[in-house]
């Protein structure tokens, strides 16, 4: 509840969440430098990294700044508050997810709440929160093909404006009540089989 859909005010590709190596944000800025070669309007477009940093990752982090080699369209953002964070959310055009073997991804669900569409890899927990081309793109993690995903997205304004307005309600699908009700339903199914 505490994110609202919203159109994109920004040509921002973001990557919410812990910098730290699991989460293979390289991935991420090979991806969008070569997204960048090929992009309409290259220049207007931006990486935006944003989340903690913990002591042990700090040479990461280096190393994420090494990569990016002074590129200015490619943003590192330490420790932003929850509201700096729901700002880009509520700001960026997509959402990038290339973590290694997530089991999980709140950050997906915080996207689809916000109306953005999300580019993921397809393995782990995003396989089982995005529904490729209903409410995300799930792709493979190679710079190339996470490349070409973006790609996708700001070349096919028809797939971003769908996969954008079912975003919201797919996030939806993650609450209590929808978990509630599942909850229910299967103790329900197994109570009627044990009593039967």
């Amino acid at each position: 509840s505490a994110y609202t859909p919203s159109p994109p005010a920004e040509r921002t590709f973001f990557v919410p969440g812990r910098i730290m190596w699991t989460k293979n944000l390289e991935l991420a800025i090979q991806a969008f430098q070569l997204f960048r070669m090929t992009a309409p309007e290259p220049s207007t477009w931006k990486l935006v990294i944003a989340g903690i940093v913990d002591r042990k990752s700090g040479p990461y982090l280096d190393q994420l700044r090494s990569l990016a080699s002074g590129d200015p369209s490619v943003e590192l953002r330490v420790r932003p508050s929850d509201t700096q964070m729901r700002a880009l959310y509520a700001a960026c055009f997509a959402t990038l997810f290339a973590a290694f073997n997530e089991d999980w991804g709140l950050v997906l669900i915080e996207a689809m709440a916000s109306g953005k569409p999300v580019v993921a890899v397809n393995r782990g927990g995003p396989k089982e929160i995005v529904r490729h081309e209903h409410d995300g793109l799930l792709s493979e993690p190679d710079p190339g093909r996470f490349a070409a995903a973006m790609g996708r997205l700001a070349r096919e304004p028809g797939l971003y404006e769908r996969l954008s307005a079912n975003a919201p309600s797919s996030a939806a699908r993650f609450g209590w009540g929808p978990f509630i009700d599942e909850l229910d339903g299967e103790l329900e199914r197994e109570l009627g089989t044990a009593g039967g």
